[in-house]
């Protein structure tokens, strides 16, 4: 006998099942997943999108609702490696060690996240190590290095291809590498150290105080626990070195100015301003330190921009 619950119960004693009891997102995820594997819905409705909006005015849910838990619950399966022959309370039981958000924001990283840390990420969610909102945080990185996708100018067909190519895959590199130092978070800039709150934010720019363009490609701000202090610390990319020594102007701006690379070798000397940090499975590693930039007024007066951005 078929171990599912689509072929067990009539559509309609399993819709007021669902709709008296409180069911979990995976048992609704799970169920609506066998009806379509079984094509249940074919003795109810024409469709199955059809039949999945009637289901969702029967249980008082929104359909986008309906459809994340479906696909969260697909993911889910492929995830644990568990598949549809096993029994309902076995992959209720595993779902529900998490939630569909997680899911669905961890499928969405998945697919532009290199292998690895997709792996390590997925680790994370599997042992409850990592919040929605951390992983929420990673994917805004992410997103924000995604090529647009908008319709392409009728000159981009000139562009080099290649190059495209390289650019598209050094921008994810980067991005990879922001979301991977995200996930750690800033306990290396103070070792031991408690820290209250800290934030990511990428691709930063603004006007500083004599009215010159100013950029950085990150800034991590984090509160201390202990002093209740903002510091704000920036990271750079390799290929940002030049136009940082080019305006040094804006270490003045930072406690301090990282360059973040996956190596714990230097290529070539920093400026004195310019600290270098590694990030790898183990976490960070100090590979050169910064100087501090001294300047506490220009440092206040971007954590002041930043927080009027986050509010």
């Amino acid at each position: 006998m078929p171990n599912s619950i689509a072929t067990s119960l009539r559509l309609q004693d399993r819709v007021v099942l669902l709709a008296n009891q409180k069911r979990s997102w995976c048992e609704i995820g799970l169920l609506i997943v066998r009806v379509e594997n079984e094509q249940a819905w074919r003795n109810d409705a024409q469709t199955f999108t059809e039949w999945l909006v009637g289901f969702s005015a029967q249980l008082g849910l929104g359909q986008s609702n309906l459809w994340r838990y479906r696909a969260s619950v697909l993911y889910g399966l492929e995830l644990l490696g568990i598949d549809l022959s096993c029994p309902d309370a076995q992959i209720t039981a595993a779902l529900s060690k998490t939630s569909a958000d997680i899911l669905e924001v961890l499928s969405k990283i998945s697919r532009v996240a290199p292998p690895a840390m997709s792996a390590r990420l997925a680790q994370d969610v599997l042992e409850q190590k990592v919040s929605r909102t951390d992983l929420r945080e990673i994917w805004n990185v992410f997103k924000s290095g995604l090529p647009n996708q908008g319709t392409a100018k009728p000159t981009s067909q000139a562009r080099n291809r290649a190059t495209k190519r390289s650019g598209k895959a050094n921008r994810l590199e980067w991005v990879s590498l922001l979301s991977a130092l995200l996930r750690v978070g800033p306990g290396w800039i103070r070792p031991g150290k408690p820290i209250s709150a800290h934030k990511l934010i990428n691709d930063i720019a603004w006007t500083g105080a004599d009215g010159a363009a100013m950029a950085i490609d990150a800034v991590v701000i984090v509160r201390w626990a202990d002093t209740n202090d903002v510091t704000m610390h920036g990271i750079l990319q390799r290929a940002s070195i030049s136009a940082f020594i080019a305006n040094p102007q804006i270490a003045r701006y930072c406690d301090d100015v990282w360059l973040l690379s996956d190596t714990h070798t230097l290529d070539g000397g920093l400026p004195d301003e310019i600290g270098a940090i590694c990030i790898d499975p183990e976490g960070v590693t100090v590979v050169k330190k910064a100087s501090a930039s001294g300047n506490e007024s220009k440092v206040a007066c971007l954590a002041k921009f930043l927080l009027g951005k986050m509010l």
